[in-house]
């Protein structure tokens, strides 16, 4: 299933590493079984927002299976807040970098409860991170996103690589990024297969952003 499935999110799975491989096959055990009732929740009230998101996704030329990111950042809760960080919304983006995209963050009114303006936001940031560290590297833009784009950019350059793998690997990443890029990898290879785990799916929050057009990246 990895072989089939993640060449559609620019991956190739001859260079995952034998520890991701791992934890992902166990992950998705967990997801499919242990706990499929919170899974299909959150796949349920995604089907609400993966359609805006992946239309956004699209006008700003970026693959549309970052539209799964709230899956882990939030649950697809609109109203989540992040105990420590502060992080809310969708996308559980922190104030700071809110307001650097557009966003309005006060006591009166946080536009990151909003989804559309939120999300906006959030596409405007990993375009940003998608320009510097390559849009054939979605695992970098995904790790700039939880780890911050200064911190991965200082351990790519401490391990003298532009590589994600051997940060994972050697556990130059913290945990909670290590852990970060197996759920969103598992996700999205049950987003892509819902049927073969016996799950739900809205079929306009699975089908491409635009079906009648073509593009050489990933509309899963």
């Amino acid at each position: 299933l990895l072989e089939e499935t993640l060449p559609q999110f620019d991956l190739d799975p001859g260079r995952l590493p034998a520890r991701f491989r791992r934890q992902v096959c166990e992950r998705v055990y967990n997801y499919a079984v242990l706990y499929r009732k919170a899974i299909q929740a959150m796949l349920r009230r995604a089907d609400t927002h993966l359609p805006m998101i992946k239309r956004l996704l699209h006008q700003h030329e970026l693959p549309t299976y970052f539209a799964y990111i709230p899956l882990v950042e939030s649950a697809f809760d609109a109203q989540a807040t992040h105990p420590t960080s502060g992080a809310r919304g969708l996308w559980q983006l922190m104030a700071r970098t809110a307001r650097a995209y557009g966003l309005n963050v006060s006591k009166r009114l946080d536009e990151r409860l909003h989804p559309h303006s939120a999300t906006l936001a959030a596409v405007r940031y990993l375009r940003t991170l998608q320009d510097r560290f390559g849009a054939a590297s979605p695992l970098q833009v995904l790790v700039a996103y939880n780890f911050g784009e200064n911190n991965l950019a200082k351990a790519l350059q401490q391990a003298q690589t532009r590589d994600i793998w051997p940060l994972f690997v050697y556990r130059r990443l913290p945990y909670q990024t290590r852990d970060y890029l197996v759920k969103i990898v598992t996700l999205w290879i049950i987003a892509a297969h819902p049927e073969r785990f016996q799950f739900i799916l809205d079929t306009a929050a699975t089908s491409p952003a635009y079906s009648e057009m073509t593009t050489p990246r990933a509309t899963v």
